[in-house]
């Protein structure tokens, strides 16, 4: 994944996910950037820490509400994070 606002973004914005993100490094044809994803979370691709804390703050509780769906979604990345978490 280009960052960790694509995890902020499920269920928000469609299409979202590790499997497009992989196809997309198959074909060459990216579903979204970094920069995208940064201006869909936060309006813009440069956000003050100050507003990255909030934004980070609201997805993280609104996200928290479904994690098995996150974890389907980035079986990988926040699915390695979970799993690893589980192991403690």
């Amino acid at each position: 994944m280009p960052a960790i606002e694509a995890w902020y973004l499920r269920g928000k914005r469609s299409g979202v996910s590790e499997e497009a993100w992989r196809q997309g490094l198959a074909t060459g044809k990216f579903p979204y950037t970094k920069g995208q994803l940064k201006v869909d979370v936060y309006g813009t691709d440069r956000p003050s820490l100050q507003l990255e804390t909030a934004k980070v703050g609201e997805e993280a509780a609104r996200i928290a509400q479904d994690l098995p769906r996150l974890e389907a979604h980035f079986p990988f990345g926040f699915g390695t994070l979970a799993k690893t978490l589980r192991s403690w």
